[in-house]
């Protein structure tokens, strides 16, 4: 008799065991499974502020870009604009006074000046630009890459059609 005792409070032992065993398991893939959830959250969320923030660097790139293209369409207006005053002040260089050579040479160094601050202006942006792209990963940096040079490829067919029209 006692050894069924000893087999019985053995079995109930192992049972005892196994249960334990099985309730740790059922709530070891709980804990999996909001872990997995919430895991899976943490990286949508990752995700999302990755494109947020991909986007608002693209924004601010491509914003970049246009100023300096407004800029670059300045200096060639100021560039024309000076070509063309050279051009007069070269033709008309034999029919001017002392007083009014001064005068165009005093003009002359103001343009100069300007184009010379535009220039600076143009470099101060060029510097912002570089110094916020190179803050940007690789994958950011491939997308403004690609904007940029899709934008460079319109902005370089806008001036050869206005040179082919320029030439008509």
């Amino acid at each position: 008799m006692s050894e069924n005792k000893l087999n019985d409070g053995l079995k109930k032992a192992i049972y005892t065991g196994v249960g334990i065993a099985a309730v740790t398991a059922d709530a070891v893939g709980k804990a999996a499974e909001k872990i997995a959830k919430n895991s899976g959250q943490y990286v949508e969320t990752l995700s999302k502020k990755g494109e947020e923030a991909v986007e608002i660097l693209s924004k601010k790139g491509e914003e970049a870009i246009e100023k300096g293209k407004a800029l670059s369409e300045e200096l060639k207006r100021r560039k024309a604009a000076a070509s063309e005053s050279v051009k007069k002040v070269l033709e008309s260089l034999e029919k001017l006074t002392k007083e009014e050579i001064e005068n165009l040479k005093a003009k002359l160094a103001e343009l100069e000046e300007k184009v010379d601050d535009a220039k600076v202006e143009v470099r101060s942006e060029a510097e912002e630009i570089l110094s916020k792209i190179e803050k940007l990963s690789k994958e950011e940096f491939e997308v403004i890459k690609c904007r940029v040079e899709e934008i460079y490829e319109n902005w370089t067919k806008d001036d050869d059609n206005d040179d082919k029209g320029e030439q008509s």
